[in-house]
């Protein structure tokens, strides 16, 4: 289950967090260490340009390769095994779907 804290924050109650930042970037947070995940937000056109997209056109494109240690020196990224970033993926999918948006994996970047 997860609660709302800002708009653009949530916490679960598995004991993680997931921040969007911006038109790009999430942060993912679990226990004290923290993550950065590169992302771009995605948007469904509407088919009237002058009709605002519907609810649920909206969405992040998250790079599963482009996961890092936030806590760590840029130059000294600590190496993230599979299965944590696929965990961290499917954490983050979890509050996509909370929060009603798209979510999409690049598995090459």
């Amino acid at each position: 289950m997860f609660k709302k804290i800002q708009d653009n924050l949530v916490e679960s109650d598995e004991g993680f967090t997931v921040e969007t930042l911006g038109l790009g970037g999430i942060k993912y947070k679990e226990g004290s260490k923290t993550f950065y995940i590169d992302s771009e937000i995605i948007v469904d056109p509407p088919i009237d340009v002058r009709a605002k997209p519907l609810p649920g056109s909206y969405g992040m494109l998250v790079y599963k390769k482009r996961i890092r240690d936030f806590d760590s020196p840029i130059e000294s990224h600590a190496p993230i095994d599979d299965e944590k970033r696929n965990e961290i993926i499917e954490n983050i999918h979890k509050a996509f779907l909370f929060w009603g948006y798209k979510f999409e994996v690049e598995e090459s970047y």
